[in-house]
């Protein structure tokens, strides 16, 4: 079995999140392992994108051993499993208590020195060039922007014809064009107002403080992996609900799950529109040779 050990020199310097996010995460740590676990709509997204991000690992077919990092990799839930197929993982995380959960995972599930955590910033990657078979980012572009310099560092630390599998959240998506709050055409219009209500709404203590989010277009998303020299291979559009109007959902949980798992089926067989429609994405791109 090939043991390898990526180079942690790096020329970029440290972390940069802003404090609000690392707030954020550090209050919510027990609920991103918990958030798998749950049988909501909500958290069956999610729980199927990971899932689509594992099989897309496992076709790839890669050797045994082969150097693997899991960018954002929160609890080490994916760093667990991409181990479990013998790869090294360097499970990264800006938080140390995340990389240490990873750790723990990796104990856990007796992977050995297959899960190595990593505290660093995805913007600004602890490692040199060209060292990973496999860069995995889930759960990361929707918190950290600029996103052409997210992508390019995942890019930098890939080998030449080594692979990246990354998600996104879909600014054009089903629950929100449908939802006037939040729709895409109208938000520029509400931004201002929104921002000032929820200003007054923390300042009160009524709602937690929370980070700003990030949504990007499949065109917008195609057109920046090219720009840093990958090439999309697979693309899979994933999940349409929860189903609500203004703040409320208009959806019964079941009956949303059943209409969520329907227009799955029809996303999954190419419908143009619901391609287009659907709530995330994950990607498999090559890099260039």
């Amino acid at each position: 079995m090939r043991r390898e050990q990526a180079d942690t020199s790096y020329p970029n310097g440290g972390l940069r999140e802003p404090s609000a996010l690392r707030s954020f995460f550090r209050s919510n740590l027990n609920h991103w392992t918990d958030f798998y676990k749950r049988t909501d709509i909500y958290a069956r997204i999610y729980q199927e994108r990971q899932a689509t991000a594992l099989r897309y690992a496992e076709a790839l077919n890669l050797p045994v051993g082969s150097l693997v990092l899991d960018a954002g990799c929160g609890p080490g839930l994916t760093s667990a499993s991409l181990a479990q197929k013998d790869y090294v993982v360097h499970a990264l995380d800006f938080l140390h208590e995340m990389a240490a959960a990873a750790r723990e995972l990796g104990r856990d599930i007796e992977a050995g020195d297959r899960v190595q955590p990593t505290v660093g910033d995805a913007t600004r990657l602890p490692f040199t060039d060209c060292v990973f078979d496999l860069v995995v980012m889930l759960g990361v572009t929707e918190w950290v922007a600029p996103l052409d310099s997210l992508v390019g560092e995942a890019a930098r630390v890939i080998k030449p014809g080594g692979h990246l599998i990354i998600a996104w959240n879909n600014r054009w998506s089903l629950h929100l064009v449908l939802n006037p709050t939040a729709n895409p055409l109208l938000a520029p219009l509400l931004a201002t107002t929104r921002s000032r209500v929820r200003g007054i709404l923390e300042r009160r203590g009524w709602i937690s403080p929370s980070p700003r989010g990030y949504l990007y277009s499949l065109r917008n998303f195609r057109n920046v992996l090219r720009l840093q020299g990958l090439t999309v291979s697979h693309v899979r559009g994933i999940g349409f609900g929860p189903f609500g109007l203004l703040l409320w959902n208009v959806v019964p949980e079941k009956m949303g799950q059943r209409l969520n798992s329907e227009l799955q089926k029809l996303a999954d067989h190419r419908v143009p529109f619901l391609q287009a429609a659907a709530r995330n994405y994950v990607a498999v791109a090559r890099k260039l040779l």
